[in-house]
């Protein structure tokens, strides 16, 4: 039996492992009535088949479905536990840049690690004019792996499910 990731256009309930269920409208482009084989406006390819993946990414993506999909829209129908699932990955809170490198999303890797040293070389800038000192333990350290953190799961996603690549 194959599994079949749940489309982000719908919002289905809990069991997101229907196959065969027909959507009115696709919520993200509107077209018509499409199938699960995947939505004609958006993406052919919608529902690939996420065989390769583990159990926890395909229990990951069936709460992020639940959730609302890649807009979080429902995420007050989650548990607090089951949200920090799916809002923190420790591993790319850990290696950052060569996480996302090692899960396939080298764009996303490139664009986040610059707009990190980007951001932290002004706000240095401003620390080193305004004379306070730039520690070891300013806040701000922390800052860029927050952000790999807070959205690995969902750009994971968004790649596996979606077929959503990067923004170039």
């Amino acid at each position: 039996m194959k599994f079949y990731a749940p489309c982000s256009c719908r919002r289905q309930p809990a069991g997101a492992y229907i196959k065969e269920m027909l959507m009115e409208a696709c919520e993200r482009c509107g077209t018509g009535t499409v199938k699960v084989g995947g939505c004609a406006g958006c993406n052919p390819n919608l529902h690939q088949s996420l065989d390769g993946l583990s159990a926890v990414w395909k229990m990951r993506f069936a709460m992020i479905e639940r959730a609302g999909g890649s807009t979080y829209s429902n995420i007050a129908a989650l548990s607090v536990m089951e949200r920090f699932r799916i809002m923190f990955n420790f591993w790319a809170f850990l290696f950052g840049t060569f996480y996302f490198l090692a899960k396939g999303m080298w764009r996303r890797a490139i664009t986040y690690t610059v707009a990190v040293f980007t951001v932290a070389a002004v706000i240095d800038i401003f620390l080193d004019a305004s004379g306070s000192a730039s520690t070891l333990f300013h806040p701000m350290n922390y800052a860029g792996p927050m952000l790999f953190a807070c959205t690995a799961n969902l750009c994971y996603y968004k790649e596996k499910v979606l077929g959503d690549r990067g923004w170039w």
